[in-house]
């Protein structure tokens, strides 16, 4: 995402694995919720322990390409050609 699409936070979630610059959402560009609490919020420990279920779980369908989508697309576009 451009540094220009990116949100002020004002959710209050300092914490927030999103966050970069201390207050800005590299997530999301629109911070403005109507109940006021992001559904995006996690913390950086939440983040991370759900990466690694996605990961596994990926790895055990027999698809661990996909860990890396851009890559993965990238590689198979230059097949086709």
């Amino acid at each position: 995402m451009p540094e220009s699409a990116l949100s002020p936070c004002s959710n209050g979630h300092p914490d927030c694995f999103a966050l970069r610059k201390g207050s800005v959402c590299a997530a999301l560009a629109s911070t403005t919720f109507p109940n006021g609490n992001c559904p995006f919020y996690a913390t950086v420990k939440a983040h991370e322990a759900a990466k690694a279920r996605t990961v596994k779980r990926l790895t055990e369908i027999g698809m661990p390409e996909l860990v890396h989508y851009a890559e993965y697309k990238q590689g198979k576009s230059k097949r086709r050609k």
